[in-house]
């Protein structure tokens, strides 16, 4: 069964000005027309990187992402095209910089994720690669923010404006909280899916007959298990939600009952499979004189042996293909509901 997983979010503040009190009615028809221009773009921009990172993946919504980009060019053009305030373009300024930052990161970086997002779950080192690359794009957009907030106070001081946000604000904070939740989202994602891939390699081994790499994998798995669960222990609740670090502790307790209990019965069966070929091979090189009573004894102790690991195996393997499916849909279950709660 494939993990679910979700990517960093990259969200931008919407800056609108509710209500603007001033001296100079000019000033604030300055702003509230940049604000025009910029607002419904940015909340577009809110709405493509939330759904990217809502899991609804970055691929299959690209055309979104085509068209956000050349609304945006739109939107630069017109911002560029606005008669400065009495010489002063500072603001204006900072909205097409702003903007211009914003394209930057949906043209270079997104193409970036888009590209790596039908890799990402083929090993641990894409997925960190993949979420790290969505954690600079979000930073990149949230610098640019902050300083286009920044220059609308300075501007607003600057021509005794008073900026009273409204809604605004409210947004701010919902992007405060969403990024403060996806850091934390992907920091625990990442020890769920180090095992979640090590257990993946394991079964390939399975399904090759490799004994050798089913040795090693289910060593692999069982440390990597427990390195996560002690890494579990120094990661707080996320305000006082403690449903994501639980639900991970459970499958990643899941994965070392796993390997050191049961992965080696499914090992087990390959070295008797392996040995009771070799004996019927020897024993069918035997003429007739040479099937001695204790040759047939050993061939069939084999034949014994080989019989009650098989039936070992299947029950196992058919016991671990349920526990692992409820185990995975408890935790995809719960990393929705976490999102979605503190999401809004």
């Amino acid at each position: 069964m494939k993990s679910s997983f979700f990517s960093t979010a990259v969200f931008v503040t919407a800056i609108s000005c509710n209500s603007l009190f001033a001296q100079d009615n000019g000033a604030v028809e300055h702003l509230n027309t940049l604000n025009s221009i910029n607002n419904p773009i940015t909340t577009k921009t809110w709405e493509y990187t939330s759904a990217v990172a809502k899991d609804k993946g970055a691929r299959k919504i690209d055309k979104k992402r085509s068209s956000l980009i050349s609304e945006m060019n739109g939107a630069i053009q017109h911002v560029k095209n606005t008669p400065a305030y009495k010489g002063d373009a500072s603001y204006r300024d900072s909205v097409v910089a702003f903007l211009e930052m914003n394209k930057a990161v949906l043209v270079d970086d997104y193409s970036k994720i888009v590209d790596m997002e039908t890799v990402a779950e083929e090993s641990y080192d894409l997925m960190e690669a993949y979420l790290k690359v969505q954690e600079i794009a979000n930073e990149k957009m949230q610098q640019a923010s902050d300083r286009l907030n920044n220059q609308l106070h300075v501007f607003g001081e600057k021509y005794d404006i008073q900026i009273i946000e409204g809604e605004a604000s409210k947004m701010s904070l919902r992007v405060a909280q969403a990024n403060r939740m996806w850091k934390y989202y992907n920091e625990v994602y990442l020890i769920f899916f180090k095992p979640y891939k090590q257990e993946a390699y394991f079964m390939d081994a399975v399904q090759r007959g490799d004994v050798n790499a089913m040795e090693q994998n289910k060593n692999s798995l069982a440390e990597f298990a427990k390195e996560g669960l002690e890494k579990l222990k120094s990661i707080s609740n996320f305000d006082g939600d403690a449903s994501l670090k639980e639900s991970c502790i459970a499958i990643l307790e899941f994965y070392q009952e796993e390997a050191e209990k049961h992965f080696p019965v499914l090992t087990d069966f390959y070295l008797k499979k392996e040995l009771f070929e070799k004996t019927q091979q020897a024993f069918e090189k035997l003429s007739k004189k040479e099937q001695t009573k204790e040759a047939i004894e050993k061939y069939n102790a084999a034949i014994t042996d080989y019989n009650n690991s098989t039936q070992n195996y299947n029950a196992t393997n058919e016991k671990l293909n349920s526990m692992r499916s409820k185990q995975l849909d408890n935790w995809n279950k719960s990393t929705s509901r976490f999102t979605s709660k503190h999401v809004k």
